[in-house]
């Protein structure tokens, strides 16, 4: 009988092959035709360089940011030093003062020219302070004397209603000296009248725009220490007060704090010269 090839007896010699003198048989695995493992590495080869770059920009990222971080502290930190021994200059961190009995009171306002009720309590309170303390050498106004607009000269009747009729009432206030100086509101009008007035009125102490108080010790017996006060004009840093419409503009340009010889070296000057004191 004759087969046909396409239907020839089963044959495990087409499957297995022994190895002569081995125990083991190794099996014949047909070809299938099919693709899949080759699919999923060419994938994975392809997914590899992208990995590196993301790698690559990460990495780029952080040595920026690290980077970033070592110039920026390197222009901060010399600037911090600068700053820092300017500081040191102008006030030291340590200073050795020697004990004293001897003190100075004085007393501080602002806001405060309204000629209204409110102003009249604190003036009590004021006094009432004084007296329980025993003594106060004089007072400091740190500016808007004269609400709402200032004066128009010297002999304006608001300094007698808001200044002379508040103070004058009192058994000490009476006696102490004024050292004032300029608030935004004292700018309107005629600021230089309230320096004027002074000229008038001599516990009305404003010399000029700014200027320094020093009490010295080797001429004041109850004193065993030396302090300076100083009275700046801050309204001409304030670049707003020149557009409100109602600072005195001759006086506002006038004062220019940075001009040569201006307010602000002599404010540098006084901190340098007080400092070597």
């Amino acid at each position: 009988m004759s087969t046909n090839n396409n239907n020839k007896p089963f044959n495990s010699s087409n499957y297995y092959r022994k190895f002569s003198n081995n125990d083991h048989f190794e099996m014949k695995q047909p070809f299938t035709g099919s693709s899949t493992s080759t699919n999923n590495n060419n994938n994975n080869n392809q997914s590899l360089p992208l990995l590196k770059r993301k790698s690559a920009i990460f990495t780029c990222f952080i040595l920026f940011f690290f980077f970033s971080i070592l110039l920026l502290l390197s222009i901060l930190l010399p600037l911090t030093l600068l700053n820092n021994s300017k500081n040191e200059q102008y006030f030291p961190k340590q200073v050795s003062y020697t004990p004293s009995n001897h003190s100075i009171h004085f007393l501080v306002i602002g806001d405060w020219g309204r000629a209204n009720q409110e102003q009249r309590n604190v003036a009590n309170a004021m006094n009432n302070f004084c007296k329980n303390i025993k003594t106060c050498n004089f007072l400091i106004s740190t500016g808007d004397n004269i609400y709402d607009n200032g004066v128009v000269n010297e002999y304006d009747k608001q300094f007698k209603d808001k200044f002379e009729d508040i103070y004058y009432q009192y058994d000490i206030l009476k006696d102490l000296n004024f050292y004032t100086i300029f608030g935004n509101h004292d700018y309107r009008t005629n600021p230089m009248a309230q320096i004027e007035y002074g000229k008038i009125n001599l516990k009305w102490k404003f010399p000029s725009p700014y200027y320094e108080l020093f009490l010295d010790s080797t001429t004041n017996p109850n004193l065993s220490f030396n302090i300076s006060f100083l009275f700046t004009d801050t309204i001409p840093y304030v670049e707003k007060y020149a557009t409100d419409g109602k600072t005195n503009l001759t006086a506002y340009h006038l004062q220019n704090p940075f001009k040569e010889n201006g307010q602000y070296q002599w404010l540098q000057n006084k901190l340098e010269e007080n400092y070597k004191k």
